[in-house]
Parts: C-alpha cells; structure tokens; sequence
C-alpha cells in the first residue's frame, strides 16, 4: 500500500483527525504519483536516484509518525489529488500583516474559484504564491499543503518542491529533513532541465541541500554538495564557509584556515568565516593572526555577508511585517543607504506607530543627522512607553553626552544601572560623562569597575589612565598602561596615551623620551593623522629633536586647518608648534580640546574610542 493508501491506512478513526506525519503525507500521497507518471521524468541525474528510489524514501518518511501534527484535514480540494489548505491562526498578528494574508488568501480562492478545470497553470501559481506569502511568516505547515498543491499542477516547475523542502528544513524534526533532502534533489533536478534557471539558484540549492544533509550527518554527501558549488564558483564564500566548518570539525586546521582565508578574500565582512579562522589560527598557535582576525570578527555587525538566494528573496520581500521592514532598514543602513532607511522607518511606524524598534532607529538617525531634539524625543516616547526603556535610556545618554549635556548623561546612565548593576558599557558611559564633568574621582570609580569586569576593555583602561592623571596620580597611570601592554593590551589608544604620558608628564621620574619614540613613531607611519603627528612631535621634543617636532607639529596643523569642523582644535595645535620653535618641551598631554573621551557619531562601530551606541537591532 502506498500513496494515498498509506495515508488512509493511519487514520484512526473516520473523525476528523490531525496528521502525526502531515505534511511527508502529502508529498507522499501528491508528489510521488506525480513523478511516477511524469512521461518525461529521467532518473534523477544530481543524486544517483532513481524515480522508484525517490518514490520508497519520500514515502517511507510519510510512514512515520513525526508526533507534531497540528492542523486537521478534513477535506481535499475539488481537483483531484489536491488537498485543503488550512486557515493559519491571525489573531495575534499586526493589523497590516493580518489584512496582507486574509487578502492574498482570498485573491488564490477568487483564482481557483473562476479557473474552470482546464488552468491547472493559473491555479498552481494561485497555491504558489498563497504559499509563499505564508511561508514569508512561518506558517510553514499551510505554506507546504500550498506547494503540495503547486507542484500537482505545475511539475515541472522547481520553486515549489524547493519552497516545501525550506518550509519543511525550517520545521526542524530529523523525518522533515529527510523528506526536504529528497525535495531539494528534485528541485535541483528540474532546475537543471530549466534553461532560464539563474545559476545562483542552483548554487543556493546544493548549498541549502548540503546543510541539511549536515543535519542529518551524511557528511559525504554534504561535502559533495559543497564542493560542487565550488565547481560553478570557486568564489562562492557561503561554500566556503561550509566546508572550512567542516575541516575545522574533523581536526584538519590548515585544510580549514585554506578555505576560510578564501572565504575573507572574497567576502571581508563575512563575520562567521573571520570568526572561524580566527580560531584555527588560534588553534595552530599564530597568536597575532588570530586576535587581529578576531577583533576585525567583532567589528562586524550581523553575519556581515549573504549570498542572494533568488527565490527566497522573492518570498521574503512578501513580509510586510514591523520585524522584517526593521530588518530591512538596518541593512540599509548597514549599506550606508540612509535615505532609503529612513523611508523603510516610515512605513514600519505607519503599520505600528509605537514600534519601539522603529523609533529607536529613527532616532539614531536623526541624531546623526544633527536634529538632536527630534531624536532625545523619540528615545524619550521609547521611554514612557515601557517597551525597550532600557535601551532607549542608554541611547539617550550618549546623545546627552555627546550634545554637552553629561550631567543629564549621568541621571539616564545611572538609572541603566539600577536595574542593571553589572552593564559594563553602562557603567562605561558614565565615567566618561563624569570624567567631562571633572568628577575624577568618580569617573575613576567607574572604569575600574568595567576594567575588574572586563579584561579587554581598551576605552575603560584609557579612561582609568587619564583620570589617574587627572588627580596627579602620574606613576599609576603610566604602571597601568605598561601592565596592560605587557598583558597583549596592544591597542593604538593605550599606546598614544602611554606615549603622551612618557614625552609630556610634568613628574621627570615618569618620563621617558627615548620609549615615548619608540611607540609614536610606528603609530605615526601606520596612520597619518592629528593625533599620532602631536603625540610624535612631542616625543621628539622631549628626546631634543626641536627641528623634527616643529615640522611634525606644522604637518598637524595644516591637517587641523583644513579639516571642516576642526577650527576649535586650531589654537592648541599652534600654541605647541610655537612652543617646540622655542626650544621648549611640551608639559601637557593634553589640552582642554582634547578631554577624555573623543566622542563619534552614535553609528560608530568603534564603542570603545568612541563611546557609540548602535542602532536598535
């Protein structure tokens, strides 16, 4: 018995009932006989498989109870070998959202309504497309009874079985997996007999075939899969990726560190292969490669790469949901594409005017744009509004902070903590906002506590530094900034400010010419800019080199003078060029332009320096 049969033959009682096997019992009983019967249908070229051996597997899963029935089928639809497609729950879904799917299933009932027996095309793109507005928000279950049906009427056609294997791989039970292995083969198969088939997809298709055949620990076959999408495309990062994971796994270092340096070459904010390699090089002992790898991984928002998969990007784009259009927004974003970004905040804050994801972004955005009112008033109604507070109040505080505003920086920070004693970067932020208050004892206070909480915290351990210095403290501040280098602490910041320390400190038991050179001088060559020339220059005139200081000095401020929004850096800079003419080495580190911290744009990825908060995820 098989097929339909089968699926009959495990009904327990001729009630309505719900599946233990739903939807592995539709493609048995729907799609199998349609592969039988197909007069064209060859053997299955990608996997080895025949039609009779596809038929066993797929069918062989549909006998298995998978115990996750949910939805009850009560009836098949008029045409033969179709089956009803059931009403998804709506009730908890955003008014836009619930409007977009009650509409689009109505528009697929008015095609299959008005088709007559003889559109089977026109009515398999009805199920198609209600299928994958479904899938777009997870109703998977419904989504795959609607490519049951699709692929009934269209066989021919590769989006359906490949839509029902991703509804069924997303589902996530080994049996569904099984089942979707044998869907993605099929869908690779007819993508191969499709001449207008875009080549990415068949790429997206091995690649989404070989993850699931990882799931199912067929490694084999799943290495197969990879490796000839590398045939197609030696570039292809996301292959890459995949078989680096899977040498990485096996023990095999130098074969996974080959891939994965592939995978950075072609794609060099794919955060997940900088993240790997970053642990085989660690793993193979090359210390400096992996922690270089490992902070370039940090700096990376989100997976930092995706390879376009043609169909799913067409099923995704049908989510209209606030999540998805905020998700969208920070790709944007993340693209440097502002305009559009803010135009996609709109449309999320026209479906869900309290969205607090959506207004956190704008906010941001609107601060960065300078309209600092707008956007504190925004964080604010975030605020009031209970959902997403904290986050709102952080945000807050830094455009407190970076507006001139750190006594009210301090109230919002210090209210984070109340509830959230341990937030490093909370307790961060509000040293800094003491610091530039001149409450040094304070501020001290604060970065300690991050410093004890978080060893590699490089903005926290300047901070301690400078407030040590502040309070005349000048052998502690230069003891802490030695022991951090010493401890593998190599960022530039620790090391400008130990080496303003050495060449400026008015204690002469603290300083040191000769060491403040030897750490300016590379932190000059590597990167031409204001702040490493003045920390050389006056390393160079505490070792006497009042010739070289002076041009140095001179090559800082012609920088100053015609950088925009620089003009208030300009005094400074002089009165020191002025100084080293004179024969005279510089005793302050720092000028009242230069108090810490230097704070950027709230977009800044660079938390540390810059004492950026993020946009809202």
């Amino acid at each position: 018995m098989t097929g339909l049969g089968s699926f009959i033959a495990l009904l327990p009682s001729p009630k309505g009932f719900v599946t233990p096997g739903r939807t592995s019992l539709l493609v048995a009983s729907v799609l199998v006989p349609a592969w039988q019967t197909e007069p064209d249908a060859e053997p299955f070229r990608e996997n080895g498989l025949s039609r009779v051996s596809v038929a066993v597997l797929v069918t062989g899963a549909a006998l298995v109870a998978w115990g996750a029935g949910r939805y009850v089928l009560t009836q098949f639809a008029s045409s033969p070998g179709l089956v009803a497609i059931p009403q998804p729950s709506l009730e908890r879904l955003p008014e836009g959202v619930r409007q977009q799917l009650i509409e689009t299933r109505a528009a697929s009932d008015r095609v299959l309504e008005e088709s007559g027996d003889s559109s089977a095309l026109l009515e398999a793109r009805a199920y198609g497309e209600l299928g994958k507005v479904y899938a777009a928000y997870e109703f998977y279950d419904e989504a795959s009874a609607c490519f049951v049906n699709a692929s009934r009427l269209q066989p021919q056609e590769y989006r359906w079985p490949y839509l029902m294997a991703y509804s069924l791989a997303r589902n996530g039970s080994q049996q569904q997996k099984r089942t979707a292995v044998a869907l993605f083969e099929t869908a690779l198969d007819l993508m191969h007999r499709d001449m207008s088939a875009d080549p990415r997809q068949i790429s997206s298709a091995r690649l989404r075939l070989g993850e699931s055949l990882r799931e199912l620990a067929q490694r084999e076959r799943a290495r197969e899969q990879f490796a000839r999408i590398l045939e197609l495309n030696s570039d292809h990062s996301e292959a890459l990726l995949a078989l680096g994971q899977m040498a990485s796994q096996d023990g095999r270092s130098e074969e996974a560190v080959g891939y994965l340096e592939r995978a950075i070459a072609t794609a060099p904010s794919y955060k997940d292969a900088t993240a790997l390699l970053a642990a085989e090089y660690a793993r193979l002992g090359d210390r400096d490669r992996a922690a270089e790898l490992q902070a370039r991984a940090e700096s990376i928002e989100g997976r930092g790469n995706r390879i376009v998969d043609p169909v799913l990007s067409e099923m995704r784009a049908l989510n209209r949901s606030a999540a998805a259009l905020n998700r969208k927004a920070r790709s944007l974003l993340r693209a440097g594409q502002t305009r559009r970004a803010i135009t996609v905040l709109r449309q999320v804050l026209a479906i869900d005017p309290e969205n607090a994801t959506a207004q956190l972004n704008m906010g941001d955005l609107l601060i960065r744009a300078g309209r600092i009112d707008e956007g504190q008033a925004l964080y604010r109604k975030v605020i009031a509004a209970g959902d997403g507070a904290e986050l709102a109040r952080r945000k807050l505080g830094y455009s407190l902070l970076a507006a001139g505003q750190p006594a009210e920086a301090v109230d919002e920070y210090r209210r984070v903590l109340l509830t959230s004693p341990n937030d490093a970067r909370a307790r961060y932020f509000a040293g800094a906002a003491l610091s530039l208050l001149g409450r040094h004892e304070e501020a001290l206070s604060e970065f300690e506590a991050v410093c004890a909480a978080e060893s590699d915290h490089i903005g926290a351990r300047v901070g301690r530094a400078r407030m040590n210095y502040a309070l005349g403290r000048y052998r502690e501040a230069r003891e802490t900034l030695e022991s951090d280098l010493a401890a593998g602490l190599t960022a530039t910041p620790i090391q400008v400010t130990l080496a303003r320390i050495l060449a400026a400190c008015p204690d002469e038991d603290v300083r040191d010419g000769p060491r403040a050179l030897e750490l300016a001088r590379p932190l000059f060559q590597d990167q031409q800019s204001v702040v490493y020339a003045e920390s050389l220059a006056m390393a160079y005139a505490e070792t006497g080199e009042f010739d070289r200081a002076v041009d140095t000095q001179q090559w800082a401020l012609e920088r100053v003078r015609s950088a925009p929004g620089a003009s208030r850096l300009v005094p400074h800079v002089e009165l020191r060029g002025e100084s080293y003419r004179q024969q005279k080495p510089c005793r302050i580190p720092w000028s009242d332009a230069e108090r810490f911290p230097s704070f950027a744009s709230p977009l800044s990825r660079n938390d540390e320096e810059s004492g950026a908060e993020p946009p809202s995820e």
